[in-house]
């Protein structure tokens, strides 16, 4: 680990040429998957050094309880570099790690630097016209990708501390092997490299289970994620999907850890309906906001979605996604409610198969976008 951390923040010290960007919804495998990528790439080669940018800003951060824990337990808090504290101007090349299709707002800017591509997602890659080495695989967690590379042509990098700490992603995405969400959240590779981490020291500290359960409760607390207060928790697991139609307006989701009454209940439906208002005019290229809830009961697990539609956007192709989002199989979409108001469209349902992640709404988004 001690390698790990001074390579990092050695790099990171330096003006940012070379960057391993993750993803906008700034999760787990984001963050820990850009920082283990950038020291594969340093290990790999000694020109100017790979930094690990979280796609986000250093202010927003914090709203990532998650991970400060995580990062702060590994002694690597000073080691992230975030997107705010990047100079585009200066930079060389990006790799991108967890997603394989820039963010809207840094495609014209970072488009030409992309050089690189790890990722486990729906491929909808653009032809990136510097693009040298792209691996795309429909796995668990995109760190698994990146661990399976250190292991093959470094093992000796990867240490106790250092194994537990790339763990942590893996036990996440998949929610520490649920048997039920096979081929859906891991695969037999995400497990293979978890128990290749184990032999290598990362149960040392605490077992997986423990800190699956650690840093999911870390997540998922309600009332942690209460006291956010509603505007933060549309963004503090947000992704935009922009498939297949060019030009088109996209669709924003963001994962919340509570429940949808609980919500209407703590913040009113007004007080939501503005907040997503506000969201939806600051980001011009977004069309429609949905919310996938993902809460534990017991040893299960619930979720719901909700659809919203502002006033002043095209009704027809709203309809036309929530008849895509009703007749889809595989949600199973349930007990549908209509929370609209004047003037704005609110449709919620309850996900009847809770194996469906947000992953799985990329493959609903390029069906959609398949039919306009």
């Amino acid at each position: 680990m001690e390698a790990f951390r001074a390579a990092l923040t050695h790099a990171k010290a330096l003006a940012p040429l070379r960057i391993c960007l993750g993803n906008v919804s700034v999760d787990m495998d984001s963050v820990v998957g850009s920082m283990a990528l950038a020291y594969y790439y340093n290990l790999r080669s000694k020109e100017a050094p790979f930094v690990g940018v979280a796609n986000c800003t250093q202010t927003f951060f914090p709203l990532k309880l998650d991970i400060n824990s995580h990062l702060a337990e590994h002694g690597l808090a000073d080691a992230l570099a975030f997107w705010s504290q990047v100079d585009p101007a200066k930079l060389q090349e990006v790799a991108l790690i967890d997603h394989n299709r820039l963010d809207n707002s840094q495609e014209v800017l970072l488009a030409p630097l992309v050089t690189r591509i790890v990722d486990h997602h729906v491929d909808t890659s653009p032809l990136y016209p510097r693009l040298q080495e792209k691996q795309v695989e429909l796995i668990g967690s995109a760190t698994t990708l990146v661990v399976e590379k250190l292991l093959a042509e470094y093992p000796s990098a990867i240490d106790a501390e250092l194994a537990h700490f790339l763990q942590a992603p893996i036990v996440l995405d998949s929610y520490y092997f649920e048997p039920s969400l096979k081929e859906s959240k891991w695969t037999d590779r995400d497990l293979a490299v978890y128990k290749r981490l184990e032999e290598l020291g990362g149960q040392a500290k605490e077992s997986g289970k423990v800190q699956f359960e650690r840093l999911f409760n870390a997540i998922t607390d309600v009332e942690l994620n209460l006291k956010l207060g509603f505007p933060s928790l549309l963004v503090k697991d947000f992704k935009t999907y922009f498939l297949i139609k060019e030009g088109s307006l996209g669709v924003g989701v963001g994962t919340i850890h509570v429940p949808l009454q609980t919500m209407m209940d703590t913040f009113g439906l007004p007080e939501m309906q503005n907040a997503m208002d506000v969201l939806l005019a600051e980001r011009k290229t977004l069309a429609f906001y949905c919310i996938l809830t993902n809460c534990r009961v017991g040893d299960t697990y619930r979720k719901e979605l909700l659809a919203y539609r502002p006033a002043l956007h095209d009704g027809d192709s709203f309809e036309a996604f929530v008849a895509c989002l009703d007749g889809h199989p595989g949600f199973n979409l349930t007990n549908r409610r209509d929370l609209s108001t004047p003037g704005s469209r609110i449709v919620a349902w309850e996900v009847g198969n809770t194996r469906y992640s947000r992953k799985d709404f990329e493959k609903v988004m390029t069906e959609f976008y398949h039919r306009m």
